[in-house]
């Protein structure tokens, strides 16, 4: 079983923290989510970003999580994309931005992460969205 860890965007401070405790208040309309962060509470999604770590390491020994900006390599072309969760899975997948701009859905993160022969990682984290987003305007 995969332990399951978030971390935060923090907006005002624009850094990545660790999230030690979220709180969901189900009693208020409409639910405020809160994270811990540092010494600091902040509110989800206007004062921090949570992101899902998948539960999978990059090449390099790195948690992979949502947001991270990843390349992998597919039939010797080298691709950069984004970890996202939601459609068309209701999994983590890689996203990417096809060449007519549209955003595609790649592969679910475990097949593009480990080569089809065999067990060896081939993804590597390069950047996050937040840290990083110049990254992205590059592909």
């Amino acid at each position: 079983m995969r332990e399951i860890r978030f971390r935060a965007w923090d907006i005002e401070n624009k850094v990545m923290c660790d999230v030690s405790h979220i709180f969901i208040a189900n009693m208020v309309i409409p639910q405020t989510i809160m994270v811990s962060v540092g010494s600091e509470m902040k509110h989800c999604p206007d004062d921090a970003i949570l992101m899902q770590f998948t539960g999978l390491l990059d090449k390099n020994g790195r948690e992979v999580y949502e947001g991270d900006i990843v390349k992998t390599v597919l039939i010797d072309d080298e691709l950069i994309g984004t970890i996202e969760y939601g459609v068309p899975w209701g999994c983590f997948y890689l996203g990417i931005t096809n060449k007519h701009g549209s955003r595609i859905a790649l592969h679910t993160v475990f097949e593009w992460l480990y080569e089809e022969e065999g067990d060896a990682i081939i993804a590597e984290i390069i950047g996050n969205i937040y840290e990083h987003p110049e990254m992205l305007k590059e592909t």
